[in-house]
């Protein structure tokens, strides 16, 4: 009798156990998915506070100004400025791109998130911006950003 308490003993807890690492697994995974909401969301909030700065009309003459003339179409406070706004847009998309990389972001959020990449990079001032800065971004960066320009120079040839 004693054996066969013991024997419902330790499948009770047996089975006890085995219902909390199933609860701890989909309260792990409800964890990840709200932390990868968030992240998304913070990127976002953060490529909207960007450009929130182009909405200023003496900003957005800047960037229309430098977009085909390149940054010599500028004094040096409105370079500088330039300069600073553009390795913002850059960190951002590096950020970006390491939650991609991460798993974070999925292939459909980095696609929404990425795709400006290219019209960045097709405007003069950006273009010259980005090249006087990339060696301050990573390696993994640099080449997907160097294979949009190399992409968006594929397009504009045909």
């Amino acid at each position: 009798m004693l054996d066969a308490l013991g024997n419902l003993g330790d499948f009770l807890g047996g089975l006890g156990v085995i219902v909390t690492l199933a609860y701890l697994a989909l309260q792990i995974r409800q964890n990840t998915q709200a932390l990868r909401r968030g992240a998304y969301q913070d990127l976002l909030n953060h490529m909207a506070t960007l450009n929130a700065k182009i909405l200023d009309r003496e900003y957005a003459e800047v960037v229309v100004a430098v977009r085909d003339d390149g940054l010599d179409a500028l004094d040096a406070v409105d370079q500088q400025r330039f300069s600073n706004h553009t390795m913002s847009i850059f960190r951002h998309y590096e950020n970006a791109y390491q939650q991609y990389s991460a798993g974070v972001l999925s292939q459909a959020q980095w696609h929404q998130l990425s795709w400006p990449i290219a019209a960045l990079i097709n405007s003069k001032g950006r273009f010259e911006a980005w090249s006087a800065m990339e060696f301050q971004f990573s390696d993994e960066f640099r080449s997907w950003v160097r294979a949009q320009v190399k992409e968006t120079e594929s397009e504009n040839a045909a």
